[in-house]
């Protein structure tokens, strides 16, 4: 059983503020929540570790032709 955390930790274990995790929330970009209620929204710690991973990484360097 995953950990469930609120909206303020799942932006913490992010690096995330909670106005950007709403942001990916709304967009539908984010990663996979429980609402729990109409105010309440909880993420699972399992969720969160596998929408990060799934992310595109950059590493920065740019490609020249």
């Amino acid at each position: 059983m995953s950990i469930l955390l609120t909206k303020k930790q799942a932006a913490e274990h992010l690096g995330f503020s909670v106005r950007y995790l709403e942001g990916l929330m709304h967009n539908g970009t984010g990663p996979r929540f429980l609402k729990m209620s109409r105010t309440m929204v909880r993420f699972r710690m399992d969720d969160l570790d596998q929408w990060a991973k799934d992310q595109p990484s950059y590493t920065g360097t740019s490609q020249v032709a």
